[in-house]
């Protein structure tokens, strides 16, 4: 079993009108690392009232694309962690992608005058 991570460096933000549309995803946002062909992981959100699909995974030599499937109440949520929070990274599972997530490490509090 393979497992692998990196440090998300970016990420973008796709939101879909799911009017007429067979996804069931209302949301994406897509990290990636320095290398931003090979190192991606994205967020799917899925629409109230919809079946999410399971998480997968992609590692190969050179490439680690993980993918996780939340509700969309969380997108607001993993928006912030993005945008407030750093360093963030990803970890993929090959054989257990349902394992896939984004974490941050510990972050040393300095503290100071208030």
């Amino acid at each position: 079993m393979a497992v692998k991570e990196f440090e998300i460096k970016g990420y973008w933000v796709q939101l879909y009108d799911s009017r007429g549309q067979l996804s069931p995803y209302c949301a994406e946002i897509t990290c990636y690392g320095l290398d931003r062909r090979n190192q991606r992981f994205t967020i799917h959100f899925y629409a109230q009232g919809s079946t999410p699909p399971a998480n997968t995974s992609v590692i190969e030599e050179n490439k680690i694309h993980g993918h996780l499937v939340v509700p969309s109440e969380q997108y607001a949520w993993y928006l912030d962690l993005l945008r407030n929070t750093g360093p963030i990274y990803a970890k993929v599972y090959d054989l257990n992608p349902s394992n896939n997530f984004i974490y941050t490490k510990e972050i040393p509090t300095i503290l100071g005058d208030c």
